[in-house]
């Protein structure tokens, strides 16, 4: 019978052949009780099988099994075999499948697997025996694996008369025991999925982000990407605006010489001589200012006409003085901010920046 026993497990085995055997209980030996062998054929590398127990029942002899009668008629939590597989440390065991023969004597039977990973509240497994030689086969779910120890109990239960007995034999626990080490090669404190680059101790999780560098260094899956802000609404951002506070100011805009102001953002103000504008020389006062605003000529003019603008271009002040050199602008009723303030004769004009607090 042992042999008959041992053919099936080994179809058992190749039907499950994707995983490993990580221990058979075969209870070889003549009968005895307690039950003969209780131990793993031999114990898997980086884990460790307990003897294979009983509870609340009683132990009958019989060689090359586990066999014990006083099974409940019902079910009976208090009426079980037990096993039990812990992962050495450092490692988690990944269950694939558990097999085992089973055969209540002269009768039928319900029986049950449960397992510590829910305190034994539910069933994983479940079937029906009779007297004849049953093979149960079957795949654990998913919360099976990653996990440090497992303990299996086995209920028989429903059996229709008292007193008959319930047998098991080679009964076998299928996966794998992996190490549950990671290992941190940059040494930077972190490893596995929170180190996404295990070469550079500046790349983990929660690590300072470089902005539009095109690594993610706190590696959440992206960099990240910071992009310039046109604050002054002029359509240019980043260096192409050199100043995001005036709209008049950006790459391309319209130099005014000699103002001190770079406007076109070329790094520097346009410089040329008086000649060579045709402008008149001026100065404008006090700057920034307030509530008036004094324009100085460098000799008296005969007709100055004065105009303001504004960063939007909106003209906000003209007026035309004669014999002057010098002329006092109210400049009360304007807003603070940035103006241009244009000066002019019949051949001859000048600007200047001037801002009002």
């Amino acid at each position: 019978m042992k042999r008959f026993f041992t053919l099936l497990s080994i179809s058992i085995f190749s039907f499950f052949a994707n995983s490993q055997v990580l221990g058979v209980y075969e209870f070889t030996g003549t009968g005895a009780c307690p039950n003969q062998n209780p131990i793993v054929t031999s114990q898997p590398t980086n884990g460790t099988f307990s003897d294979f127990t009983k509870n609340g029942v009683n132990c009958v002899v019989t060689g090359n099994v586990f066999n014990a009668d006083n099974w409940s008629l019902t079910f009976n939590d208090t009426s079980y075999y037990e096993f039990t597989l812990s992962a050495s440390n450092g490692n988690v065991l990944n269950l694939d499948s558990l097999i085992f023969l089973s055969r209540i004597s002269n009768s039928t039977a319900s029986w049950s697997v449960r397992s510590s990973l829910d305190s034994y509240a539910t069933d994983i497994f479940s079937g029906d025996d009779d007297n004849q030689l049953d093979t149960n086969r079957n795949l654990f779910p998913s919360n099976f694996s990653n996990i440090s120890s497992v303990t299996f109990r086995i209920y028989a239960f429903d059996i229709d008369l008292p007193g008959r007995t319930w047998r098991v034999d080679d009964v076998t626990l299928k996966g794998t025991i992996e190490s549950s080490v990671l290992v941190d090669n940059d040494g930077d404190g972190y490893s596995g999925p929170d180190d996404c680059d295990d070469t550079n101790a500046s790349i983990y999780l929660g690590a300072t982000e470089i902005a539009n560098n095109g690594i993610d260094e706190d590696c959440d899956g992206a960099d990240l990407v910071n992009l310039p802000v046109d604050s002054d609404g002029d359509g240019f951002s980043g260096p192409d605006d050199c100043d995001e506070t005036n709209v008049n100011i950006h790459v391309g805009a319209t130099e005014i010489p000699n103002n001190g102001i770079d406007e076109d953002c070329n790094g520097s103000d346009m410089l040329v001589s008086l000649s060579e504008l045709n402008v008149i020389s001026a100065t404008i006062f006090p700057n920034p200012g307030t509530n008036n605003l004094t324009i100085q000529t460098a000799s008296k003019m005969e007709d100055l006409n004065v105009k303001i603008f504004g960063t939007d271009g909106k003209r906000v002040f003209k007026k035309a003085f004669k014999n002057v050199s010098s002329v006092i602008i109210d400049t009360e009723s304007l807003n603070a901010g940035m103006y241009i303030v244009e000066i002019s004769t019949d051949n001859k004009s000048s600007k200047f920046t001037w801002v009002k607090n």
